[in-house]
């Protein structure tokens, strides 16, 4: 919040670019509720859980990783 208030960019958004905050949103918008559905169907023992599973496994393990400084 203290950037908000200060009415600078947060810190994030200094060190890798504003670039970032875009796969930080897609995370947040697509991969989560992803990974809770097929969480929730795999739970479940739906069949539809192990493919999105599967798909979302993928991803996540096809993804780089960006480095901590």
């Amino acid at each position: 919040m203290p950037p908000l208030i200060e009415g600078t960019p947060p810190t994030i958004v200094v060190e890798l670019g504003e670039q970032a905050t875009v796969g930080y949103a897609i995370d947040l918008a697509v991969v989560v509720p992803a990974l809770v559905i097929a969480g929730y169907w795999l739970w479940q023992r739906h069949p539809s859980g192990y493919v999105v599973g599967d798909i979302v496994f993928l991803l996540s393990a096809l993804s780089p990783r960006r480095s901590q400084k």
